[in-house]
Formats: structure tokens, C-alpha cells, sequence
């Protein structure tokens, strides 16, 4: 009978201890998650407020709406053909780095105990 709550202790703390570390990692990866998310909201929010003060500074410039609209656009085409073409590389290189700090950091945690 003591044996039984002995092993059943045991699972109990070591449950514990893992459960902890998991929920430590998932709010690790959450985190810095929703900090690149509002980083890159932030960005866009910048982007597209500059932009619309660009467009009207050139148009200003032209004397004419198209014209400073149209260079606006045309240099937003561009840029977002560039990076259709480079995205897949930019997204794995971000992933593979988020996790790899993860899971280092959950290994080398345990490497320590």
C-alpha cells in the first residue's frame, strides 16, 4: 500500500513538473507571437499612413491626383511582386527560428535538472 502512493506521488510531481514546463513553452511561443503580430500591425498601421501622406505630397507636387497616386501604386506593385516571390523563404527562416529557440530552450532546461 505505501508503495502505491509512493509511485502514485511520483507520477503526480513529475504530471506537475511537465504540465508546467509545456504551458511554459506555449506561453513562450504565444508571446512572441502576439509581439511580432502587433509589431507588424504597428508597421502596417506606419506604412500605410506615410504612404497616403506621400501620395498627396506628390500629387501636390504634380498637380495632378493621378499622378501621385498612380507612382504610389505602381511602386507598391512592385514591391509586393518581390516579395510574393521571396515570402516562402522569409516565413520558414521566422518559423524555423521560433521554434528552434523554443525547443532549445525547453532541452537545455532540462539538460540543467
Amino acid at each position: 500500500m505505501k508503495c502505491f502512493f509512493f509511485i502514485t506521488n511520483f507520477l503526480h510531481r513529475k504530471w506537475s513538473l511537465f504540465k508546467k514546463e509545456i504551458l511554459r513553452f506555449f506561453i513562450s511561443v504565444v508571446t512572441d507571437i502576439f509581439i511580432v503580430l502587433f509589431s507588424f500591425i504597428f508597421l502596417i498601421l506606419i506604412l500605410f499612413l506615410g504612404s497616403i501622406l506621400l501620395c498627396f505630397f506628390l500629387s501636390y507636387y504634380f498637380d495632378n491626383y493621378i499622378i501621385g497616386f498612380g507612382i504610389i501604386t505602381f511602386l507598391y506593385l512592385v514591391f509586393f511582386i518581390f516579395i510574393f516571390f521571396l515570402c516562402k523563404k522569409v516565413t520558414r527562416y521566422f518559423i524555423k527560428n521560433l521554434l528552434k529557440k523554443s525547443i532549445i530552450e525547453i532541452l537545455g532546461k532540462n539538460k540543467k535538472d
